[in-house]
């Protein structure tokens, strides 16, 4: 993995309530990669990490074969992720993301459970709330004490 990527992989995972980055010194190409655990990868390109000679679709190429994970590339504009109106904003329920192969997009699968650090939040908004009676605040203690103890 370039060092370009690999920066660009950290800040992919710093924060979930941030607009989905689309850098601009990337290229127009994104990468939708369907994982087999029902989640999906998105892959960004950075013109700078481009061999010299390089075309653009050899550059993705092989930026899939080798930090892909052997998944298939479902290819797109990046300018069309935000036109469409259902695909996700932001990175907030990334653990929720799903492919849609029939319509070609990027859902948010509300119907799944919440994962250990979503009900850790709702946790923590209920201690951290004003408005919470003393006996709310202290279940939310306790629920977050319990999942912490949890794998």
């Amino acid at each position: 993995m370039t060092i370009l990527a690999c920066m660009l992989s950290v800040f992919l995972v710093a924060t979930a309530e941030v607009p989905i980055p689309m850098m601009d010194d990337s290229l127009d190409d994104i990468c939708i990669l369907p994982r087999p655990d029902g989640g999906v990868t998105i892959m960004l390109f950075i013109k700078k990490a481009m061999k010299i000679g390089e075309t653009v679709d050899q550059f993705i190429a092989r930026e899939v074969a080798e930090n892909g994970g052997g998944l298939k590339c479902r290819r797109m504009r990046k300018s069309q992720w935000g036109k469409l109106p259902d695909w996700p904003k932001d990175r907030k329920h990334r653990d929720r993301w799903r492919w849609d192969e029939v319509n070609k997009r990027v859902y948010i699968d509300y119907s799944l459970p919440k994962t250990k650090s979503e009900k850790l939040n709702d946790q923590y908004q209920i201690l951290g709330s004003t408005q919470a009676t003393k006996a709310e605040r202290l279940d939310a203690f306790l629920e977050i004490e319990a999942l912490k103890a949890r794998p």
